[in-house]
């Protein structure tokens, strides 16, 4: 069965591709897998068979008289009495010796036919894939036999259209497919499962060996991974042009994102154009305005709470992943909807989150999301409904988000969906950026010290403006960069379609990754090397002194495709400057409390790296710890020239 779906899709691949090769080979590779299997277990079945039937081998001699001839070998057939029903009888092939039911080869033969019957599947299985090739060769509609009659003038112009389009057809199918490793059933299934256990991996490793754009099989169908600035701008250019605009993410992902969710949108359809004008409502600058010192004040709470925590217990670890996690959900969910969560919505988010890329539909991490999503949208539909039967009443005040979607004219399940998607793609994504940045940080070695000096002179000196910090935005930037949360979309298109050079056949899948651009020295000299100097402008003016760090804004305006975190193109995530300005918040606030950290837990490789959950988004595991050692009281830049003396709390909250 497994082998099977496989072989589904294949055909499916090579119907909307029309690609003879490939629908055949996966009905044949289908149909002889399941062929040799059974052949495999019938003769064990077989052998077994045997060895059970030798003891009684002589009493079946005994009973049963000869069923061939000694001298003609022909079979005494007895007489049929008239009206009735002749029994099947089986005939035996000429011989040159008898052969008894006793015999080891009679023994075996009634498990040839279901040998025989998987044999001809599998030659049914290739007719059939060759079939359906040759049906989709035929044009959709044949001419009719009656003459048609065009003007001389109009057939001209036909047939200059027919002979342009013709060149241009020729010229595409000749261009080479991206290069990768040969595939098959096997290796398919093998790269769908590398991906998934290490993605980073997955990618660097195809990318050194076949180069930026590269041919593989992802979640089991072909797929084609795009990289590097000039492809990933030449992937922009095309979008629409060649139609690489409708959503193909795995299954289990795509029916948890529900259809309302905007990945799962065609980004030409009327319905997603709707959802971007609500996003540009929703994220735009005077939203931030009102989000931002909401998440600060919380925020000031919650680090407040850890420092007190901390102190009480200096040497006991601290788990930020579930601590953030929550704290996230929470703050979100008071943005989104009005309301924090309980601890069971909270683990409910967590279950969602754990089956959007489970394998199939029947496994138990998809079968608990479905059941979590439900739940989640039926409680939002409740603080929905309350919150339009007071919108209107003097004095109330507005939610921004709510607002949007309700005079855009959504239904109200398409609302209370979108407010669980929205509170789903906030949280995990800017959970996963606050503690990485902290992780990330280590990289700068004995610089740490230094860096994190500067952060704080930085904030002071721009009174903790969350959108002007360029030093610690860099920081928050190069953990992006490094510790890429994941990959991009996964789109296709129904025409074949020229990309970098090669040709894309219909019905591929394509993904723009950053991690491939993330690695690149022409993008990033020294792409390993931890440098949020890449993001300060080298040359300064009143405000911002010239930076003499050779890295200094080299990665700033380097063109379209060379740094898009959250995606490109019509499906690129709208809330990155939120989830930025939030984890430059963060860390401000975190080193303001702390004045170092150290790893511990058993969320730790032998090696003593950071283990990480790789999808659906990349974050340390729950069990990686950190050793706090509070900041004691000091001096402190305020901009003025001056130091002034602050606890802790006070640098925390501002006061």
């Amino acid at each position: 069965f497994f082998f099977g779906s496989m072989s589904a899709s294949g055909l499916t691949d090579g119907r909307r591709a029309s690609h003879r090769t490939q629908a055949v080979k996966y009905g044949v590779a289908a149909g002889a897998t399941a062929a040799m299997i059974v052949y495999m277990v019938t003769g064990v079945a077989n052998a077994e068979a045997a060895t059970s039937l030798s003891a009684a081998t002589a009493t079946s001699n005994a009973r049963t008289a000869p069923r061939f001839s000694a001298d003609a070998r022909v079979r005494a057939v007895p007489p049929i009495a008239p009206g009735a029903i002749p029994e099947a009888r089986p005939v035996a092939a000429p011989h040159t010796s008898r052969t008894t039911d006793a015999s080891p080869s009679m023994t075996a033969a009634p498990a040839r036919g279901p040998q025989a019957l998987f044999a001809v599947l599998a030659a049914a299985a290739a007719a059939a894939a060759f079939a359906v090739w040759n049906r989709l060769r035929r044009p959709a509609t044949p001419l009719s036999s009656q003459a048609i009659h065009v003007p001389l003038e109009e057939c001209r112009i036909a047939m200059a259209a027919t002979t342009g389009e013709s060149s241009m057809s020729s010229a595409l199918e000749s261009l080479p497919v991206p290069p990768g490793p040969k595939q098959g059933p096997i290796r398919n299934l093998r790269d769908s499962i590398s991906y998934l256990i290490n993605p980073d991996r997955f990618i660097a490793t195809r990318t050194d060996r076949y180069g930026p754009i590269f041919s593989t099989y992802l979640f089991f169908r072909p797929t084609v991974v795009v990289g590097g600035q000039p492809a990933v701008a030449d992937f922009i250019a095309k979008e629409k042009k060649a139609k690489i605009t409708r959503s193909t993410l795995p299954p289990t992902f795509e029916e948890l994102h529900t259809a309302y969710g905007s990945l799962n949108m065609d980004s030409n359809g009327e319905e997603h154009q709707l959802l971007r004008r609500v996003f540009r409502d929703i994220f735009g600058p005077k939203a931030m305005e009102q989000y931002l010192p909401f998440v600060e004040e919380e925020m000031d709470v919650y680090v407040a709470d850890l420092l007190e925590r901390v102190k009480k217990d200096p040497e006991g670890p601290v788990y930020l992943v579930p601590e953030l996690r929550t704290f996230s959900l929470n703050a979100f969910s008071k943005i989104f909807s009005e309301e924090g969560l309980t601890d069971e919505q909270v683990q409910l988010f967590d279950t969602y989150n754990t089956g959007l890329l489970a394998l199939s539909k029947s496994a138990k991490p998809f079968v608990a999301a479905k059941e979590a999503l439900a739940t989640l949208v039926s409680d939002m539909r409740g603080r929905l409904d309350k919150y339009k039967a007071r919108r209107d009443a003097p004095g109330s005040p507005q939610n921004l988000v709510l607002d949007a979607y309700i005079e855009a004219g959504c239904p109200d399940e398409q609302i209370a969906t979108a407010m669980v998607l929205l509170i789903w793609g906030a949280y995990i994504e800017t959970a996963s950026l606050l503690v990485k940045s902290i992780v990330t940080m280590d990289r700068a070695g004995p610089e740490k010290e230094a860096l994190i000096s500067s952060i704080l002179a930085e904030s002071a000196e721009k009174e903790a403006n969350w959108m002007q910090l360029r030093l610690t935005q860099g920081v928050v930037r190069e953990s992006l960069r490094l510790n890429a949360p994941g990959g991009g979309g996964f789109r296709d298109s129904d025409i074949d379609f020229e990309l970098a050079g090669y040709r894309i056949p219909a019905g591929t899948v394509v993904t723009a990754d950053p991690r491939i651009g993330n690695r690149d020295a022409s993008l990033f000299p020294e792409p390993e090397k931890f440098a949020p100097e890449r993001w300060v402008p080298a040359s300064g003016d009143a405000t911002e002194p010239a930076s003499k760090c050779p890295f200094a804004g080299s990665a700033l305006n380097r063109g379209m495709g060379s740094w898009f975190p959250g995606g490109i193109g019509a499906h690129q995530c709208p809330g990155v400057p939120l989830a930025e300005a939030v984890g430059t918040m963060f860390l401000v606030k975190f080193l303001t409390a702390f004045k170092s950290w150290r790893t511990s837990g058993s969320g730790l490789t032998k090696a003593g790296d950071v283990k990480y959950v790789q999808v659906p988004i990349k974050i340390p595991v729950d069990d990686f710890g950190l050793v706090l050692q509070p900041r004691a009281q000091e001096g402190v830049s305020n901009g003025s020239g001056f130091a002034e003396t602050r606890s802790p709390e006070a640098l925390v909250t501002g006061a």
